[in-house]
């Protein structure tokens, strides 16, 4: 059965040009051999590469949210969503001090998808980065990623809002079904980094020790829980 993904990106990204007025279009529209802008990843709240949504009229952001939605299934779309509601929640908490705000994304596309058979297209702000390449009419999800501050909000003890809590819970539930040998050779810090380690940076300096536990020497559970 043909894969219908790709015809619905295509779809969704000529429809995101054709919402598009002049000015809007012209940031948005990037050729595909832009390789500075096409490589840029940038998970912190900066300008970048495209058009912000925010300073979009409503069909462009539909148009926008649309195309985002058709490499989602509906789980993700969802984290997604909460992910960008998260920015006014951040911004209460901050004091209001940065102004950051829900309409602070933006969305680039690389290539003609009614004509090419090589795009691209990329949603990213804060905490959210997803770009898809579209070759052949086969799509190459890279990268990708989500990440929500505050990871939780709570009212009387109940998180109120937790976003990635399933793959939190996972996370921590795949170290548990570990043995002691494994969780030593997958921990790579006693506390978390303050930050992701490589950044935005596309290597890391040095190698990452511990390299980590290979998947066959996990056991049953383990093993279900990583997949």
């Amino acid at each position: 059965m043909e894969d219908p993904v790709p015809g619905q990106m295509r779809t969704a990204g000529t429809a995101l040009l054709g919402a598009l007025d002049g000015a809007a279009r012209a940031r948005a529209a990037r050729r595909f051999d832009d390789d500075a802008a096409r490589r840029w990843l940038e998970y912190r709240p900066r300008p970048r590469p495209g058009v912000c949504l925010a300073d979009l009229d409503r069909t462009g952001r539909k148009a926008a949210h649309r195309l985002l939605a058709t490499a989602l299934s509906p789980a993700a779309y969802a984290q997604a969503m909460a992910v960008v509601a998260l920015e006014e929640v951040l911004d209460r908490a901050e004091g209001w001090r940065r102004g950051r705000h829900s309409g602070d994304y933006w969305v680039a596309v690389f290539g003609d998808p009614a004509r090419d058979d090589r795009w691209a297209w990329r949603f990213e702000g804060h905490h959210l980065s997803v770009s898809m390449t579209v070759v052949d009419d086969r799509v190459s999800p890279a990268p990708v990623f989500l990440g929500a501050n505050p990871a939780t909000v709570r009212h009387a003890g109940h998180p109120v809002s937790r976003p990635l809590g399933v793959e939190e819970d996972l996370g921590r539930a795949l170290l548990d079904a570990m043995g002691p040998a494994a969780r030593t050779a997958a921990i790579v810090a006693d506390e978390a980094p303050a930050d992701i380690i490589s950044a935005t940076r596309p290597r890391v300096a040095g190698p990452i020790e511990p390299l980590g536990v290979p998947a066959d020497r996990l056991g049953p559970t383990g093993r279900a829980m990583l997949d």
